[in-house]
């Protein structure tokens, strides 16, 4: 995704003057959108990886505590991506709202 960021100004732009119908704003658009995906996207990758490093840790010493902490993460992963669902459906929701209303 980042490196996507990186170059979809110059991908866009090229596409811009290869076809006239593209506007010119729409590599900056994309790539604002990929960052701001790339960082939503980070913290539920971020905890899957400190929960696979914890469990591995918990198996081969036999901790109990560690393996509480790996729960943990996996718990946090969890309810990152359950919030993350709901705001979702509910902006799908208000979308269909919105555009039910203008079509009135």
């Amino acid at each position: 995704m980042l490196v996507f960021a990186m170059f979809a100004t110059t991908i866009f732009d090229m596409a811009a003057k290869m076809q006239p119908g593209v506007p010119e704003y729409l590599g900056l658009t994309m790539t604002i959108v990929y960052l701001v995906l790339a960082i939503i996207y980070f913290f539920p990758v971020y905890y899957l990886l400190q929960f696979s490093l914890k469990m591995k840790k918990a198996l081969t010493s036999k901790n109990d505590e560690t393996l509480a902490k790996a729960f943990e993460m996996i718990k946090s992963h969890y309810k990152f991506l359950g919030v993350f669902t709901i705001i979702t459906i509910s902006l799908y929701v208000l979308l269909f709202i919105v555009s039910a209303f203008r079509t009135l």
